[in-house]
């Protein structure tokens, strides 16, 4: 189904989320099983945390940065 696509994925949490920590442990725990799909890392910061592809910044000028 998915042989020969390249699937990027993005997870955005925002400054609002009470444990801080969620999606480092979301990436833990998926690691050792899905590790080969992975690009990108967790990125922390004090307006939104994404996890980005190929370890790009998100741009300023997206839409949840204007919300």
């Amino acid at each position: 189904m998915y042989i020969d696509k390249n699937i990027d994925i993005s997870i955005i949490e925002n400054q609002f989320m009470r444990n801080r920590n969620t999606f480092k442990d979301i990436e833990n725990s998926i690691q050792e099983t899905y590790g080969n799909f992975i690009k990108g890392k967790v990125h922390f910061s004090n307006k939104v945390k994404v996890f980005t592809n190929n370890l790009q910044e998100p741009s300023s000028k997206e839409m949840y940065y204007k919300e």
